[in-house]
This record gives structure tokens, C-alpha cells and sequence, in this order.
């Protein structure tokens, strides 16, 4: 058993790298260790894994099929190990994190050099995408995402919250007024996002508004900028528009409708619960206040 598990790190060290001297270099084995592991698979295995060349090896679709199946595995099993022995709780390894949008940039980033400097023996891989990333196919250890979390089997942790604006510019104001209710915004000129549904607040009820306009985007620097030069009304993030509300470049519509706060939440696998490096690294973005832990699901969420 602990035969076959070694030569199956070798065959994902030699599938990162494409090379048998890097694979050794980096595994700390010999050349000829390496060698003789994926042939000892391609035995086991009945099929051939890579092409040779004297300079590079290239997968077959073998090879490729096999990396699918245990490329993740490995990896669990060699973070579990690796956490096991380390008796001073210093976190190692490699990190890859999904992000978006100016929090990412401004705080998960941030956050995310601070805690490197913290524990210089661990690499992060910081991944920005409007998209939804499944973390399993993407190989994803940790997402950032906000908002409300449909029923399912990953873990999230609130690490902060976020309000939500709806804004226009003076000059935009001042041509068509703001609009005093929710629902007057069908008679405005609205900056569109991800979504063209906007959700207010009355009376604790949470009530969806459609709007429309003739600028659309997906990214909020864009349509903050948008909306400072009066082509229309948007809704943001306050990390988006709070240096804008207070320089004036932006006024503030809807604030008694508006929604409460938005938690944001660093959501991970189940089986990467006990992991002191994810652990660790969560921990690294909370507050200072308490925060829950809950069981959820973000990968069918936009």
C-alpha cells in the first residue's frame, strides 16, 4: 500500500513538472527512483503513462485520466500527513483561493500577504472570477462568497460582512432627481450588473425589483465609474462606492429601503476541515467577534 502510494506522488510530481529530473529534484528522491515508480505503475496499471524524450515527457490520455482520479486524493492525504507531523502547528503547503471583485482585492489579498509573511513556508494561489468556481473540478481549497447560502455538504465561515448601496451622481440627481421608492427605478436610467434584479427591504420582506438600462457590466469598479458620471443609478457594494459617498462624487437613494448587511463567507470541502493550513488561514480572515461555522453550498449560487 505504501508502495503504490508513493509512486502515485511521483506520478503527479512528474505530471506538474513534465520532466523526470525536476520531479526527482523536487520529491528529494534520485532520477532513477522516479524512473522505476512509473514503471512500476505501468505495470500495475497495464498501460502507458507517459512518451519519453530525452529533454521532456509527455502524458498520454492515460496518464491524464489516471491524474483526474487521484491528483485530489494525493493531495488530501499528503496535506493530512504533513499536518500530523508538524508538532509546532506551522502551517506549510500551497493554497489556492477564489475571489472576486474589489474585497478580493482590497482584503483577501491583503490579508492573504500578511499571512504568508506569517508562515513563509506556505504558497498561495490567489484565483479572481466572477464565476462560481465547482472547487472540486477547479481544485479550489477555498472560496470567498457573500450573500445567502443554499443547503448543501461544504463548510463556510462567516469572516465579515458587507452593506450594500444604491447611488447615483449629483449631476444625475439633479437632471432626474432620486427615486423615492423602489419601484420608481423603472422610470430611471439603472446601471445593470450581474444580475438586472435588485433586492430592497419593507418591513423585514425581502422584495426583488426589476430594472434595466442601457450600461451593463459585470465588474464593479466599471459601473461605479459609470455611475460618477451621471450615465445612471447603481447598485454596489459599499467597497465600491464608500470613498465616492464621502468625497460627494456619489449620493446615496433608497437607504430606508435598503437590505441589513451581507455576511461573506470563506467556504471550503468537508474533508478539508481538519486541515491546520486552511484552518489556519480562515482564521487569518475573521474579525475579532465570533462568528458561526455552518454546513452549506455555494457552487449553484451566481
Amino acid at each position: 500500500m505504501k508502495n503504490h502510494l508513493d509512486d502515485l506522488t511521483v506520478f503527479c510530481s512528474v505530471m506538474r513538472y513534465k520532466t523526470y529530473t525536476k520531479a526527482a529534484e523536487v520529491s528529494g528522491v534520485s532520477k532513477s527512483h522516479v524512473s522505476k515508480a512509473i514503471s512500476r505503475l505501468e505495470r500495475k496499471l497495464g498501460g502507458q503513462l507517459f512518451e519519453r524524450n530525452p529533454r521532456r515527457v509527455t502524458p498520454t490520455l492515460f496518464a491524464e485520466e489516471l491524474q483526474r482520479q487521484v491528483d485530489d486524493s494525493i493531495h488530501s492525504i499528503s496535506r493530512a500527513l504533513h499536518d500530523l507531523r508538524s508538532s509546532q502547528s506551522m502551517p506549510k503547503g500551497r493554497l489556492r483561493i477564489t475571489t472576486a471583485g474589489e474585497y478580493g482585492e482590497r482584503v483577501i489579498a491583503q490579508k492573504s500577504v500578511a499571512f504568508i509573511k506569517q508562515y513563509p513556508e506556505v504558497e498561495i494561489d490567489l484565483v479572481f472570477s466572477n464565476s462560481v468556481l465547482d472547487l472540486a473540478e477547479n481544485r479550489i481549497d477555498i472560496a470567498i462568497r457573500n450573500g445567502a447560502l443554499p443547503d448543501s455538504d461544504l463548510i463556510a465561515r462567516q469572516i465579515d460582512s458587507r452593506r450594500i448601496t444604491t447611488v447615483c451622481s449629483p449631476l444625475y440627481a439633479r437632471a432626474n432627481s432620486k427615486p423615492g421608492t423602489p419601484l420608481e427605478l423603472k422610470q430611471h436610467e439603472c446601471l445593470v450588473g450581474s444580475s438586472d434584479e435588485w433586492v430592497f427591504e419593507s418591513d423585514g420582506v425581502l422584495k426583488p425589483v426589476k430594472i434595466w438600462g442601457k450600461w451593463k457590466s459585470n465588474n464593479g469598479s466599471a459601473l461605479a465609474m459609470a455611475a460618477r458620471s451621471g450615465l445612471g443609478i447603481a447598485q454596489l457594494p459599499e467597497t465600491y462606492t464608500r470613498r465616492y459617498l464621502e468625497d460627494g462624487t456619489l449620493l446615496e437613494c433608497l437607504t430606508e429601503h435598503q437590505t441589513h448587511k451581507q455576511p461573506i463567507w470563506a467556504v471550503f470541502q468537508k474533508r478539508s476541515a481538519n486541515s491546520l493550513l486552511i484552518r489556519k488561514y480562515v482564521e487569518s480572515l475573521m474579525h475579532s467577534t465570533e462568528l458561526p461555522s455552518i454546513v452549506c453550498d455555494l457552487d449553484s449560487q451566481s
